[in-house]
């Protein structure tokens, strides 16, 4: 059928069509953030990392925290973030216990300084503490709390006219959600890299002097669909396999980029749950920002040094800071 042969779509189709996709989603996702007062950025066309092709990214978010009260260091909660409509149960299966011991090498810190200083005392270190090792080791964050898993799948029918066959439904990983990974995970890494430069200037030139900007990094696929997990799978689904119905949970993906191959943690999160898990970010940020606030000291003092060592050309404003400040 031609596009002239087409009979114009009746309001009601419109409206059938659009439940069925994920636009009225992304709207609801997007309110639901900005009502918790952070920033939102929809719909971005950023550069395929392989192809260079445009692709559109659903959601970014962005809430910034101060340090110190009363001064320009800020820590940024920043979260990519992804939406899928799913019909059927998204189910993720672990083979193995959940080994959380590598889990702080999965967190996502940017901005500078990079590091902290080094406490007095300890002659082990020369260029200072990095900011992920601070923050990173901290068994609060919900990277040690929430289980990870490294399968996922859903469910089709092959005959749908065979509704009470039920080996007429299979499990499958379909290519949109497949897709709808490794995008969240691109678009983490550009914005990522876009943010280096732009915190490299704020970080040298805050408030006429330097003043610390720190970010932490969020990947989060929201569905609208139920979760479900089955845990330490043997193989044969024999005995008491039951599947548990979850709001929250990790799903750990290797990727390859440039660099080789990179493993990361995504948070995949029930729509329902939105408001929740942005409340556990904001905890988060706070209580990162009082660790930071703890080591103020420590950390204005890797300003400077970790500016210069990113952006040499930096060096004459920072050097007049300085001066002003001694």
């Amino acid at each position: 059928m031609t596009t002239e042969d087409q009979q114009p779509v009746l309001t009601d189709e419109m409206v059938q069509a659009l439940q069925r996709s994920g636009y009225l989603m992304e709207a609801r996702v997007n309110r639901v953030i900005r009502d918790r007062e952070w920033f939102t950025n929809p719909n971005n066309y950023i550069p395929d990392p392989i192809t260079g092709t445009p692709r559109e990214s659903d959601l970014i978010a962005e809430r910034p925290f101060p340090i110190v009260e009363g001064e320009f260091h800020v820590f940024s909660s920043v979260a990519a973030i992804e939406c899928v409509n799913n019909d059927q149960p998204l189910v993720f299966l672990s083979r193995v216990p959940d080994d959380q011991s590598r889990t702080h090498l999965f967190l996502r810190f940017g901005g500078f300084p990079k590091t902290i200083e080094v406490p007095q005392g300890r002659d082990d270190v020369d260029d200072g503490i990095p900011i992920a090792s601070v923050l990173g080791s901290d068994l609060s964050h919900r990277f040690f709390q929430v289980p990870a898993y490294d399968m996922y799948c859903t469910f089709s029918q092959r005959n749908k006219a065979k509704h009470d066959d039920p080996e007429s439904w299979r499990a499958e990983q379909p290519k949109d959600f497949y897709e709808s990974f490794k995008k969240v995970i691109h678009v983490r890494e550009y914005f990522e890299d876009l943010h280096n430069t732009n915190l490299l200037r704020a970080a040298a030139f805050g408030d006429g002097k330097p003043s610390a900007r720190i970010v932490h990094y969020h990947q989060v696929m929201v569905f609208k669909g139920p979760l479900v997990t089955f845990d330490e799978l043997d193989g044969t689904l024999e005995g008491d396999y039951q599947g548990k119905a979850v709001q929250h949970i990790l799903y750990r993906r290797s990727q390859g980029n440039q660099d080789g191959l990179s493993s990361t943690l995504v948070d995949v999160i029930t729509e329902d749950y939105l408001p929740d898990f942005l409340a556990l970010l904001e905890q988060e940020a706070r209580h990162f920002c009082g660790v930071l606030s703890d080591r103020i000291e420590q950390l204005t003092a890797r300003i400077s040094p970790d500016v210069r060592a990113a952006a040499p050309f930096y060096l004459p404003k920072l050097a007049s800071s300085d001066e002003n400040e001694s």
